[in-house]
């Protein structure tokens, strides 16, 4: 049996499936190969749209992350969903700018849609927030201007770019 990634789920299915058993979830598996390149190693995070996971691309022999459109929002609102992740792929594909995470490479495999970004190793802001130690001023001062660079990059693509989802 293999336990699925999701700490809300933790489902058990069976060795050599792709996808976790419980229909609430269906996340990706450990050892999984996505478009025969990407085996997924562990889950980095899950939102309300995709799931991040680290990955070993077996091709370039390296760690990527790799995130995919959650399998309910292709059967829901199927259509809309869709689009939303194609154009979220090929702008950020389009997006240049050092606090911008780039978009490697993009794609489908059957059914489920995926993007690949490099893999970023540390902590968050989130964590730095909740860590209870107040962040010297200056850092501060220097996140919020790296934020701001990066949505001003975001807002100037000609396709008027709006970050729905930005938390720490």
């Amino acid at each position: 049996m293999v336990q699925c990634l999701n700490p809300k789920c933790l489902a058990n299915s069976p060795e050599g499936s792709v996808q976790c058993v419980n229909p609430a979830c269906q996340c990706l598996l450990p050892g999984a190969v996505v478009s025969a390149r990407y085996r997924i190693e562990t889950m980095l995070g899950i939102g309300g749209m995709g799931a991040v996971y680290r990955v070993n691309d077996i091709f370039e022999m390296e760690q990527v992350a790799l995130k995919v459109l959650l399998t309910h929002y292709q059967q829901t609102d199927a259509a809309i969903a869709v689009e939303r992740f194609r154009r979220e792929a090929l702008f950020s594909h389009q997006l240049h700018h050092d606090n911008i995470v780039p978009v490697l490479n993009f794609g489908q495999d059957g059914t489920l849609l995926y993007l690949v970004m490099p893999l970023i190793t540390g902590g968050t802001i989130k964590s730095l927030i909740t860590s209870g130690n107040p962040l010297p001023l200056a850092q501060a001062i220097r996140y919020l201007n790296e934020l701001a660079g990066a949505i001003e990059a975001i807002h100037a693509h000609p396709q008027h770019l709006i970050h729905r989802d930005i938390k720490p």
